[in-house]
């Protein structure tokens, strides 16, 4: 019974939080403790993983989640979907393009007492819009979030310098922290508004 029951709690946490922009369903399903690991946020709590789902919702407002697949292993469950929508508003200093655009995801949740306690998300390589840019951006990006971490003595991941700049250090490291902020800010404008080829401009 406990399968069934996190099987449909992690189909509803996806249909609820990107479909409805019911971002309260990470109470009701998510563990208080809940860490989310992401190719591209790097590692967040429940806090960073509502802000980040707010901001592809704003940045996609029609957005709408499709359950491709879902099956359960004790307390794990792996569930396949998409989601579409119309890239409407800016997302990660991306300007938006008024073109729709589909992402394919594998999203692992870990279940303990009916509560999911930990997941997993992978995103596809052809529909992350503003994926590729950073993939592409892959060397810049990757010195900004070593240094990051050398810093602040843990992994960081793209949420800590572009959905909160600075949330995990201290004040007197502000100012480095805004400038780096700045810095993926122009390396994403830049590429966007280059003419390469790619998600961007499907």
């Amino acid at each position: 019974m406990a399968t069934v029951d996190n099987t449909q709690a992690a189909r509803r946490l996806i249909e609820e939080v990107f479909g409805k922009g019911n971002f309260d369903a990470f109470n009701e399903i998510c563990d208080a403790g809940a860490r989310i690991h992401d190719p591209v946020t790097g590692e967040s709590d429940l806090r960073q993983e509502k802000e980040t789902c707010r901001m592809y919702k704003t940045a996609f407002p029609d957005l709408t989640p499709t359950i491709l697949g879902c099956c359960a292993e004790g307390d794990t469950v792996v569930t396949h979907w998409t989601m579409t929508g119309t890239h409407q508003q800016p997302l990660m200093g991306i300007q938006p393009t008024g073109k729709r655009h589909t992402f394919e995801v594998m999203s692992v949740g870990r279940f303990e007492g009916g509560k999911l306690v930990e997941g997993f998300e992978q995103w596809d390589d052809g529909g992350a819009l503003a994926f590729d840019v950073l993939r592409r951006q892959g060397t810049a990006l990757s010195r900004e979030l070593g240094a990051a971490s050398a810093r602040t003595g843990r992994h960081q991941g793209l949420h800590d310098l572009v959905v909160q700049p600075g949330a995990h250090e201290p004040d007197t490291a502000g100012a480095r922290t805004k400038q780096q902020h700045s810095s993926l800010h122009d390396l994403v404008e830049q590429d966007a508004a280059s003419d390469c080829s790619g998600p961007l401009r499907q």
